[in-house]
Order: structure tokens, then C-alpha cells, then sequence
């Protein structure tokens, strides 16, 4: 098992897995989300490589690309808050064949030490409610709840 920082030629790989994690919403909360052929664009991708607030790696087994994680780093400034830098997990995905076998650990854990060696005290993420085999990876991983969303169709 091998962590690393994605790189421009990791795009091809990387948008088809973007895209099995978007069709996991699009059946999931289908009155939200709606199937796209792409979630970036290489130009996209790439200036999301680019920008040093972002933490993009990849998860290899004996060279094959078996997941990645997009997190970043948010400043928070708003006047009844205390104000700090905090990381986010934007993606994290795992192909299907691989999960259970210690890559999604391994890649909150590296984005993890990163955040801790920037004296960044928060990981913060969201997920929908229908995903349920990620709210049990995700409190596996010692996250906790910390608010609610609730939706209304009216």
C-alpha cells in the first residue's frame, strides 16, 4: 500500500473514480443530484492540484490506483466563531474491491499528520445520510457528530 500526492497524469484515473462516488449520490439523493460526465474538468483538476490549501493524494496497491481523498484547508472568520484554520475532506473514495483493507484509513491518517505538522487542531467532513457504509468508516475513524441538516419538501 502506497500514499501519495496525485499528479496531473493521475487525472484519467481519478475522474472515473469521481464519477462512481457521484453515481453513489445520484441513487442515493437522486432530488438533489444529477448524473454529470465529468465532476471537474483536467483544467479544474489540475488548479486543484495546484493551490496549496488543497491536500489531494492517491492510494496505490502494487502500482494500481485503488482510491484518492481531495481534502482542504478553510479559514474560518466569522464573528461568533473563534477563528482558525480547519481541514475538510472534500472526497474520499475507495473502488470497491479494496475497501476493508486499510486505504481509506491511510489516507484521513496522512491528511490527518499533514493538518497536525500545520498546527491544524479539526478535521471536518460531510456525508449524506443515505451512505451508510461511511458513517461507520467515518466513526471507526473517531469522527463524531457535531450538527444536523435537515431538508423540507415543500
Amino acid at each position: 500500500m502506497k500514499i501519495r500526492k496525485m499528479m496531473d497524469c493521475d487525472y484519467p484515473k481519478v475522474d472515473k473514480m469521481m464519477n462512481d462516488l457521484h453515481l453513489l449520490h445520484v441513487k442515493g439523493c437522486p432530488e438533489f443530484h444529477k448524473d454529470t460526465e465529468h465532476i471537474y474538468s483536467e483544467q479544474a483538476y489540475i488548479e486543484l492540484l495546484q493551490n496549496n490549501q488543497n491536500i489531494c493524494l492517491i492510494a496505490e496497491e502494487k502500482n494500481i490506483v485503488v482510491g484518492f481523498c481531495f481534502a482542504s484547508i478553510k479559514q474560518i472568520q466569522n464573528a461568533c466563531m473563534i477563528e482558525q484554520q480547519i481541514g475538510y475532506i472534500e472526497s474520499l473514495y475507495v473502488i470497491p474491491e479494496c475497501r476493508k483493507n486499510g486505504f481509506g484509513k491511510e489516507l484521513l491518517q496522512y491528511v490527518e499528520k499533514t493538518l497536525a505538522g500545520l498546527d491544524i487542531q479539526y478535521l471536518n467532513l460531510v456525508v449524506w445520510d443515505f451512505n451508510k457504509k461511511a458513517i461507520e468508516f467515518y466513526e471507526n475513524m473517531r469522527f463524531v457528530s457535531q450538527r444536523h441538516m435537515y431538508t423540507k419538501k415543500i
